[in-house]
């Protein structure tokens, strides 16, 4: 309860016996941070790697559980496993992961207990958010058949975001934010791990007198979130199997496991959505048609009018110049004209012509 963690039964507790158990922690604690104190307990007492699975196997390999999982802790639920990357070589059956897993020890035995685990299918991202989530019951077989799709848009402010977690996280870090962290001024011990932020770690007191506000609060769903620009998205289809349906003489108790989940995609194969930059010619003229008439109360019919219109007065004025030559001046030549004169002897020795030689300009 003290540790961000739902699903304690508050009867049980009343202020002064928190206020009790409080006392006991801060001695246990000593000079250890609550973060610190955090992992030190749940490392040492919480659920181990060799208590919970008994068996796995990707394809025809055989695998040490222990080296293909790491502890995780998700949020509100409690410890958990991670698988590390995997990769499956053949489709559907062939190449499955399966992982068979023993029933977690009880912690109070007088206490009425749901055998139940819960799956949760999501991306290769460290941090783990409650949902989707699918419940796994004992004494069956459950088969999951995941379809993946890859989603990849141009980064915009209104559409998606360009942190990098995944898509329940999302939703989670704001109701986080909005409960626990801006009233209180803290987070939870094993925050520091998925989120880069500067609180220290809540008291467990803290959390605990104000259970119902910073653990149990549901209202998560109702935040707005932008999901990621690039993300992957998993589609699961869960189908269960009573395990003595294909075994009639199978001795239920003397399993060595009580769950069994098998997980593999049917083929190997995913769905990519990638957002990429195309336009037509026309829905170019559309796009500029829309926008001039929004701003400048034309259309594109107009505009096109009008670079016609230039388009020919300028090639009228060119044909022109180009066809307009400088006319050169002639200067007409002298035009001698030649007449018949009759030299007439005069007095004196001198001849006077009737006519002379006359230049015309």
């Amino acid at each position: 309860m003290g540790s961000g963690f739902q699903k304690t039964n508050l009867y049980h507790f009343s202020p002064e016996r928190v206020e009790e158990l409080n006392d006991m922690y801060l001695k246990v604690r000593g000079e250890n941070s609550t973060q610190d104190f955090f992992y030190l307990f749940f490392n040492r007492f919480g659920l181990q790697c060799h208590e919970f699975f008994q068996f796995c196997k990707l394809g025809n390999h055989v695998l040490n559980c222990c080296n293909i999982t790491v502890p995780t802790y998700t949020i509100r639920r409690g410890r958990c496993f991670r698988t590390k990357t995997l990769y499956q070589e053949s489709f559907d059956e062939l190449g499955k992961l399966r992982l068979q897993m023993k029933a977690p020890a009880q912690m109070d035995k007088k206490l009425p207990t749901t055998r139940q685990l819960i799956s949760f299918i999501g991306e290769q991202k460290p941090e783990m958010a409650p949902f989707p989530r699918y419940y796994i019951y004992p004494n069956l077989w459950n088969k999951m058949r995941v379809s993946a799709e890859e989603i990849s848009l141009f980064p915009a402010a209104e559409i998606c975001s360009e942190e990098p977690v995944s898509k329940a996280t999302c939703y989670l870090e704001k109701w986080l934010v909005d409960s626990v962290e801006e009233p209180f001024s803290c987070t939870y011990p094993y925050m520091q791990e998925y989120r880069n932020v500067s609180l220290e770690s809540c008291d467990p007191i803290t959390l605990a007198m104000n259970y119902s506000l910073t653990i149990q609060s549901n209202n998560y769903l109702a935040h707005n979130c932008l999901l990621p620009c690039y993300r992957w998205e998993y589609s699961v289809a869960l189908e269960r199997t009573d395990i003595k349906l294909i075994d009639p003489q199978a001795n239920l108790s003397s399993l060595p496991y009580q769950f069994r989940i098998d997980v593999s995609y049917n083929d190997l194969q995913y769905e990519s959505i990638t957002e990429v930059a195309t336009t037509t010619f026309f829905g170019l003229l559309s796009q500029i048609g829309g926008q001039l008439s929004l701003f400048l109360g034309s259309s594109i019919l107009n505009l096109v009018q009008s670079f016609i219109m230039i388009f020919i007065l300028t090639s009228r004025s060119l044909r022109r110049s180009s066809r307009r030559q400088v006319e050169p001046v002639e200067t007409p030549l002298p035009q001698v004209m030649s007449i018949d004169s009759q030299i007439k002897p005069k007095e004196n020795g001198y001849t006077v012509a009737d006519e002379y030689y006359g230049i015309r300009l």
